[in-house]
This record gives structure tokens, C-alpha cells and sequence, in this order.
């Protein structure tokens, strides 16, 4: 295929209608061309006719981003707007990918199962080139509380909105330092699954101050116990939750109906409670959550593995106050695993 068939098949789907599988014939035309004509010619044709796609469909393909990792100019990157650079088999060289001019325009960027070493902690605190980046997910690196929040506060990330760091290590002398970090504040998004944070420390982070902006809070996994849920309920901060995941955590029950009471919850959109069985989460929770009068805007009601009976799944059936999409609750098995969250 010579140059002029490239641009015309090129031509062709960006003026054409958004759709996956164009996206993906569009990545491996792009593979044909030098990175020089990439960068020169083709970027600023493409950017300018992608500009009404949906970010979520520019993926950008993992070869890409080793590429950058070993030091090599990807001007293809420039048109792509998340990478998925997940270590599972090997490490990426953090520095070099992170530090890569060609990553300036992602927005979205999944780094779990990677190491991060001092260079790739610097880099996140120096590159010029992460500045449009506003999901981050560094899952899986037990990287600890201090590199955390290195990370947190870096000023190179001015418009993350969305943290992931689930299975991070953090426990519980991390989350007490993690809730004075005046940087969460920017954080609509806070994820921080399977850190074993518990009481008190789970306390101490669920009642910071800087969890003003937090719209999406996932701390499941953790056994925070009932105590982090009245925490929750307490906080002066988290009324605004439009989601809120406290699967897995050792829940009896006292502290959702603590939680069930308070007006500011009324904005939840999504609650997952799954997986609190051993614990004793029962028909109790499953009508007062039927009953509550606070859950109009709910949508999502994951209950799956607890021990909800015949009169908990009728109370749900039958609430005048929760909407349809939440009266056919999850009340299903036990999930075996943390289930992904768009």
C-alpha cells in the first residue's frame, strides 16, 4: 500500500462515524507510516477530524506504549488518548514512557503491576508531559503510602481527577498519613480497594477534610468494619457521593443503618455491599434499605453474597422509594473477585 492509499483509507474513517473497530484499522495504518510523517503530516489531519470522538474509543495499542518505554519517539501516541502500560509479565521502563514527549495528550493511563522505583517517582513528579492526564491507575504495585502520595501530590498532575490505587499496600499507618494530604482534594475519584485499612486508621481517612470534591469513593476490601461506615456517614465531606463500594469489609450491619439515616446520602447513585455474608448482613439491611427515604437516585444495588432472605428480597421487590433500575438488586453469589467499575 503506497502512501497516497494509506491517506485515502485514513481520510475515509476519520470523516467517517466513531467506532471501534475503525479506531483499530486507524492505529495499524498509522503503524505503516515513519514516525516523522506521523508526527509532521498525519497527527494534526487526524486531531482535527477526531475532535467529536469519544475518548474511551482511543485506545491506543499496547505495543505503543513500549515502544515509548524503550526510549523511542511514538508519535502515533499523540492520537490516542488512554494506554493501558499494565506490567503483568514485565515492568515498563516507567522513566522513559513517563518522560516521553509523545504521551502528552493521554488522559487516561493504567500503570498497575508495574514497580516504581525513585525514577519513576521522579518522573511522575517532573515529566512536562503529563499534564492532560486525568485517570491514573497504579493498582497492583504495592508501592506503599509514601510513594503514594509522592504521586498524589506531584504538581505535574494538576487535572487528575480519578485515583486508582487499589492493592497498593497502604494499610493502616498510610491511610492516617494519607488523610491530611491537602492534594486529595482535586480527587473525584478515590479508589483504595484491598489496602488493609482498619479501625481506627480506617476512621482517621474517612473523616479528612479534603475529600470535599470526591464524588466516587471505592473502599471495599479492607475491613473497615461498621465503625469506617459511620465514619462515612459522619463526614462533613462525603455528602456529595454519587458512589459509594464498601464490599468485603467485615460489615455487621449497625453502620448502613447509621448510614441509611443520613440525608446527605441522598445523591448515591451506586452502593455496593456485596460480600459482608460472614458478618451478618440480612433481611435488616435489605428492608431498611427498601425503606430508606434517601435512595431515590439510586440505580445500582449490589447485596450479591450476603445473607439476604425471602423477606429482604421482597421488601426490595415491593419499595415505593427506591427506583426500578435498584429494586432488582444483585442478591446473587458472592463475587469472587473486586468487580471492575467504569
Amino acid at each position: 500500500m503506497d502512501e497516497l492509499d494509506i491517506f485515502g483509507e485514513i481520510r475515509s474513517i476519520v470523516n467517517g462515524a466513531p467506532d471501534e473497530d475503525a479506531w483499530k484499522v486507524l492505529c495499524s495504518l498509522l503503524e505503516l507510516e515513519d514516525d516523522d510523517c506521523v508526527r509532521e503530516e498525519l497527527v494534526p489531519y487526524i486531531e482535527h477530524h477526531l475532535e467529536d470522538w469519544p475518548d474511551e474509543l482511543r485506545v491506543a495499542p499496547e505495543s505503543w506504549g513500549r515502544v515509548a518505554a524503550a526510549g523511542r519517539d511514538c508519535a502515533r501516541l499523540l492520537v490516542a488518548r488512554k494506554l493501558d502500560a499494565i506490567g503483568r509479565n514485565d515492568d515498563y521502563d516507567l522513566k522513559a514512557l513517563l518522560t516521553s514527549r509523545d504521551v502528552a495528550r493521554i488522559e487516561a493511563l493504567d500503570l498497575g503491576y508495574n514497580g516504581f522505583d525513585e525514577r519513576a517517582l521522579d518522573a511522575i513528579e517532573q515529566s512536562e508531559h503529563l499534564g492532560a492526564l486525568r485517570w491514573l491507575s497504579v493498582s497492583d504495585s504495592k508501592m506503599g503510602h509514601e510513594s503514594l502520595i509522592r504521586i498524589i501530590r506531584s504538581p505535574r498532575l494538576e487535572k487528575l481527577t480519578h485515583l486508582i490505587a487499589a492493592w497498593c499496600e497502604i494499610e493502616n499507618d498510610g491511610a492516617v498519613a494519607l488523610q491530611g494530604v491537602e492534594e486529595l482534594g482535586r480527587l473525584t475519584r478515590i479508589e483504595l480497594r484491598g489496602n488493609r485499612i482498619r479501625p481506627p486508621a480506617a476512621q482517621v481517612l474517612l473523616s479528612s477534610p479534603h475529600f470535599g470534591s470526591c464524588l466516587e469513593l471505592a473502599v471495599g476490601w479492607n475491613d473497615i468494619a461498621d465503625v469506617g461506615v459511620v465514619a462515612i456517614a459522619d463526614s462533613a465531606y462525603l455528602g456529595q457521593l454519587q458512589e459509594l463500594c464498601l464490599e468485603n469489609n467485615s460489615i455487621e450491619g449497625w453502620g448502613v443503618l447509621e448510614l441509611l439515616k443520613r440525608p446527605a446520602i441522598r445523591n448515591l447513585e451506586k452502593l455496593r455491599l456485596y460480600n459482608n455474608q460472614s458478618t451478618g448482613l440480612g433481611d435488616e439491611i435489605a428492608v431498611a434499605v427498601a425503606t430508606c427515604p434517601y435512595l431515590g437516585n439510586l440505580r445500582v444495588l449490589d447485596l450479591s453474597g450476603n445473607s439476604i432472605g425471602e423477606r429482604g428480597r421482597d421488601a426490595l421487590a415491593r419499595s415505593v422509594t427506591l427506583h426500578e433500575d435498584a429494586r432488582g438488586a444483585m442478591l446473587g453469589p458472592s463475587p469472587q473477585e473486586p468487580q471492575d467499575e467504569e
